[in-house]
């Protein structure tokens, strides 16, 4: 093989891990108490806020809230791991949008600003009083579990 053709190899590798690493964005554990910012790039376990083709999880175990507090726009997102007190805010005047669904086992969601998501999957607590949906929007079904 010549050493342009090894170039050439070794460019498209690591344009097709850059890619495979913005599919999956992972919270980081070492953040687990109080209330955390998305817009942290420090509470991202790659250091970087989610962009808008990746999958978002923040699934850990523990007491936290999660405070969404910029423009958001993602695929998908899981929160909580059903045995956490975890929460989800949306500032007021924030806008939320998740093109896919949003799967949440989390022990409450509080919308403040905008959102808009196409599925809501709620398990591992009961849907009530807890949460709050404030100026929202969701195209999709909510699906309780």
């Amino acid at each position: 093989m010549n050493m342009r053709m090894v170039c050439l190899l070794l460019k498209l590798l690591s344009v097709l891990i850059m890619s495979a690493e913005s599919a999956t964005v992972l919270w980081s554990r070492l953040t687990l108490s109080g209330v955390r910012f998305w817009s942290d790039t420090s509470n991202w376990v790659r250091h970087r806020t989610p962009e808008p083709e990746d999958n978002v999880h923040i699934d850990i175990f523990g007491s936290y809230t999660v405070l969404v507090d910029q423009d958001v726009s993602v695929q998908s997102m899981t929160i909580g791991s059903g045995n956490s007190n975890s929460q989800l805010i949306v500032r007021s005047g924030v806008h939320f949008n998740v093109t896919g669904s949003v799967r949440c086992s989390c022990s409450q969601v509080t919308i403040l600003g905008f959102w808009n998501v196409d599925t809501l999957v709620w398990s591992g607590h009961n849907l009530d009083g807890s949460s709050s949906v404030g100026s929202s929007h969701s195209t999709g079904p909510v699906i309780v579990s």
